[in-house]
């Protein structure tokens, strides 16, 4: 087996993966050979597409319609995955949100529908897929985070919150997962180059939506990321040579930050 196709025969789940960020870790994976679940919330006809986009690289994939910020979302995901596949070896938590807004306005059902995207999204798909992977002694984790709970500057209390949550998740599950050959990273993503978000969690659409806007000023590179920057580091983290590699979080922001 080639390095290139060193994931043949693993079974890749990834939230989230309808659109930008998502899709392009699904089609990464299954280019390294990796038989691939694509999820969404909503957007069945996208998921097919980024599903039909992998089975045209000679893997097998489907796609899943359901929202695992919900504990019944999150047991449909996983019953439709496993009516195809034995099982889960590759999981990504590329589910989440940012939405914007002031602690004074903020509601409680805002503050637990934000945690139940970012935070416990994770922990259900984790909690479902940890079982399987401990039986065969194997799997790969990678929980999407952020930058927003390395700053004080801007709106968002819940987001800080449930993105500094995710660290912890994450530092927890490597420590009691790695004696069974499982890792678990986190990959924060800083100005990504993604298409304007629509919907109730996001609302990028404006006359300031351009890079300046976005902070390219502050990037030391000098441009947005790339979404296949971000798959690259997932692909390399799911593969052999990063079996050393658990219980860390990578900052992809082009420079702009380091802790």
């Amino acid at each position: 087996m080639t390095q290139e196709r060193e994931l043949t025969g693993k079974v890749a789940l990834v939230t989230g993966s309808s659109r930008s960020i998502g899709a392009e870790i699904a089609r990464t994976l299954a280019g390294a050979g990796a038989d691939v679940i694509v999820n969404a919330r909503t957007t069945g006809n996208e998921a097919e597409e980024v599903a039909e986009s992998c089975r045209a690289l000679g893997v097998r994939a489907i796609s899943v319609v359901a929202d695992v910020s919900q504990p019944d979302g999150a047991a449909q995901l996983f019953d439709g995955a496993l009516q195809h596949f034995s099982g889960i070896d590759i999981l990504v938590n590329n589910v989440g949100a940012s939405p914007r807004m002031s602690f004074v306005d903020m509601s409680f059902e805002d503050w637990a529908t934000c945690l139940d995207i970012n935070l416990n999204s994770q922990f259900r798909t984790c909690k479902l897929a940890a079982p399987g992977m401990i039986a065969k002694g194997w799997g790969r984790i990678i929980n999407m985070g952020g930058h927003t709970n390395l700053t004080t500057h801007g709106r968002g209390v819940h987001v800080k919150a449930s993105k500094a949550a995710v660290v912890g998740l994450m530092r927890g599950l490597a420590g009691e997962l790695a004696p069974y050959g499982i890792t678990v990273n986190v990959i924060a993503p800083h100005g990504i180059d993604t298409p304007p978000r629509h919907n109730k969690y996001y609302n990028d659409a404006g006359a300031n939506w351009d890079p300046v806007s976005r902070g390219v000023d502050k990037i030391p590179v000098g441009r947005l990321g790339k979404p296949s920057e971000i798959a690259a580091l997932a692909r390399y983290l799911c593969g052999e040579h990063a079996a050393y590699l658990t219980g860390q979080s990578y900052l992809v922001n082009g420079g702009h930050m380091s802790v």
